[in-house]
């Protein structure tokens, strides 16, 4: 299993990934988004599925946000999320991260198997129909 930094060679791979996920769980693939993170470095990809994990390194506030985390519908049950998760943390070891969830998201249950403790939940608001958990994870000391 190989997880680099995401690069334009990767956006159709990371599309066709994208557009088979379950869109009550994870927002439309798009691609101007993708290629901004691409250029910024905040997504990371594997690269066989692929599966990939877009988050934001936070300038002003301390945590790392995780945006989206897409794995591949034939690759499920690899650990390949995991792994994704598990290559941030060492990207950034001093800083917690932050990840939101559908409430009615079968990832709760990831999120907190990853080591995560759910420290909020937003009611449904404005446009946005479902409530949101908010899962946090701090760095080992």
């Amino acid at each position: 299993m190989k997880i680099q930094l995401g690069t334009p060679e990767k956006r159709e791979v990371v599309r066709l990934c994208a557009n088979q996920t379950d869109p009550k769980e994870n927002s439309e693939f798009n691609p101007g988004m993708y290629d901004e993170a691409v250029k910024n470095k905040h997504v990371l990809v594997e690269c066989e599925s692929g599966s990939f994990l877009h988050f934001y390194p936070c300038k002003k506030l301390p945590h790392i946000s995780i945006y989206n985390l897409y794995v591949n519908r034939d690759f499920r049950g690899q650990s390949i999320g995991k792994k994704l998760v598990e290559e941030l943390v060492s990207l950034y070891p001093n800083r917690p991260i932050i990840a939101k969830c559908t409430e009615s998201a079968k990832s709760n249950t990831f999120w907190i198997k990853m080591g995560f403790t759910k420290i909020r939940y937003d009611k449904p608001e404005g446009k946005r129909l479902v409530g949101l958990n908010i899962y946090q994870k701090i760095p080992e000391e």
